[in-house]
């Protein structure tokens, strides 16, 4: 009598499973580019075939993602749906990997970890948003190199192998820079032995020269020369004036600082100089590190609040936010106090977890950070382990209905995350999403009002600005955004188009 196979060698399950992701997915396949996209790959002067890909290695901290964006547009063009394909494409083998990394692991219900990492809605952001095809290629390689890793134990040749894929994830983002660490946490398969220490100096050198290239390079994932030769690289004409959208008049190209990228006009404004004290600086360092490591962790489980742009980066704690800490901490002293399998399970999970996202934890700043204190697609890397430890609970405990209740947990995902993918059809629901979600969000108006005039509709724009200046008329914290000054600029500058429409009528 035959025996079944697992579920993670039957096709038809992963065709089902494939299937999933595409149904989650298929309402953005056609969608427009969306904010970086324009400026950081369509419109950029590194695109071009006038710039090398030799330059694109010697300039940038993230070459191999530039080169596959460079790459990608040399074949596909303005074809956005093949971009879109592509980025689902790269999720399901990701998804794979993880299903792989699971089984050798031996993840309990790897095969529904699997599932749930499909249909995560946290993945949106990085799967629906064309540019973040860097993050999907360096869980690509990062996940490559852990497997590499496990066959190296038997054969060290794939050692080889595994440092060459470690450099590669490297080189697509600066998720990977943490990785490394993975090795040396007693208690984990991937932890070497003293005598095979040296085979790990690889992976550090290569992390630490990852890091300095990020400190001193021109951009991560853009040429800073670009803003002054972006009309070279024209969009052809297309139904959607979204797509042609320009920097904001305010912000001239040569004022872009040759350290930032240029991923927005927004993103490159100037940082306000705090008159803090070392004690204060602190103190908003452990805060917004116990804030966003409590965002990360329940986001994992509780994926609430989809919207693309979080609020911006704040200094006070809201009640979400001390919830999310003392429910945190509530499990962290449970593990700490040895309470079965609770101590196995958060060493073997969140620890990982936690070296993972530490980049984004807000202590080293980020370009990111001027827009939104939070970013779901900093979850992509880490959210695998993050998944397993509820699944070694309810393994130890033996939950009733076990299926039925993933079951209806999936289905929730799926229902949440066809909710929210039409979200990145284009920039107008976009940063309407995202503003309706943190209404007197100054820069998100400032590009929805642009892009609603880019379309012509500069009465609707008009009516963004005022609604988000009444908004932060109500709330004194929101006058300190430094993107403030932007948005009056620009309702000036509606006004005067206004002024000078009118003036031609009645002459």
């Amino acid at each position: 009598m035959s025996k079944t196979k697992p579920l993670n060698q039957n096709p038809l399950f992963l065709l089902g499973a494939c299937f999933l992701g595409i149904l989650l997915y298929y309402p953005v396949l056609n969608g427009a580019p969306i904010w970086d996209d324009s400026v950081d790959w369509f419109r950029a002067h590194v695109m071009s075939s006038e710039y090398p890909y030799s330059m694109v290695w010697s300039r940038f901290a993230w070459p191999l993602s530039v080169t596959v964006q460079k790459f990608l547009l040399s074949v596909f063009g303005y074809q956005f749906n093949q971009y879109h394909a592509f980025n689902l494409l790269l999720h399901l083998l990701n998804s794979l990997l993880v299903l792989q990394l699971g089984t050798q692991l031996k993840w309990p219900k790897a095969e529904w970890i699997f599932l749930l990492f499909i249909l995560h809605p946290a993945n949106l952001i990085a799967v629906a948003w064309m540019t973040q095809v860097k993050t999907l290629l360096c869980f690509f390689f990062s996940f490559l190199t852990l497997l590499t890793y496990l066959r190296a134990e038997k054969d060290r040749r794939w050692m080889y192998a595994s440092w060459a894929l470690f450099f590669c994830a490297l080189a697509c983002k600066a998720s990977a820079l943490m990785l490394p660490l993975l090795f040396l946490i007693p208690g984990l398969k991937f932890h070497v032995k003293k005598r095979a220490i040296v085979w790990l100096l690889p992976f550090f050198i290569f992390s630490s020269f990852s890091g300095y290239r990020i400190v001193t390079s021109l951009g991560a994932g853009i040429d800073p020369d670009q803003a002054k030769t972006a009309e070279k690289v024209i969009l052809p004409h297309t139904e959607s004036k979204v797509l042609q959208a320009l920097p904001h008049p305010a912000m001239k190209a040569t004022e872009v600082p040759a350290s930032a990228p240029a991923a927005s006009p927004l993103a490159t404004a100037p940082k306000t100089p705090s008159d803090a004290n070392l004690i204060q600086k602190g103190f908003q360092a452990v805060s917004r590190l116990l804030r966003t490591s409590a965002y990360y962790f329940w986001k994992a489980y509780l994926p609430l609040g989809s919207h693309p742009v979080k609020e911006p980066e704040r200094g006070q704690f809201h009640g979400s936010d001390a919830l999310r800490i003392l429910s945190l901490i509530a499990l962290f002293a449970l593990a700490w106090f040895e309470i079965g399998f609770l101590k196995r399970s958060w060493l073997m999970h969140w620890i990982p977890a936690a070296i993972l996202i530490f980049p984004v934890l807000g202590l080293v700043p980020t370009p990111f950070m001027n827009i939104s204190w939070v970013s779901d697609q900093h979850l992509y890397l880490a959210l695998p382990f993050l998944l397993v430890l509820p699944f070694y609970y309810l393994e130890k405990v033996k939950a009733p209905r076990l299926q039925t209740s993933l079951g209806l947990v999936l289905a929730i995902f799926l229902a949440m995350g066809l909710k929210a993918t039409p979200y990145y059809k284009n920039e107008i629901s976009f940063y309407t999403e995202s503003l309706n979600a943190t209404p007197g969000h100054v820069a998100i108006a400032n590009n929805l009002a642009v892009a609603l005039m880019n379309l012509g509709q500069s009465e609707r724009a008009a009516y963004v600005i005022e609604e988000t200046l009444f908004q932060i008329d109500q709330d004194e914290s929101l006058k300190a955004s430094k993107f403030l000054p932007i948005l009056y600029e620009l309702r000036n500058a509606i006004k005067e188009a206004r002024k000078t429409k009118d003036t031609k009528r009645r002459s």
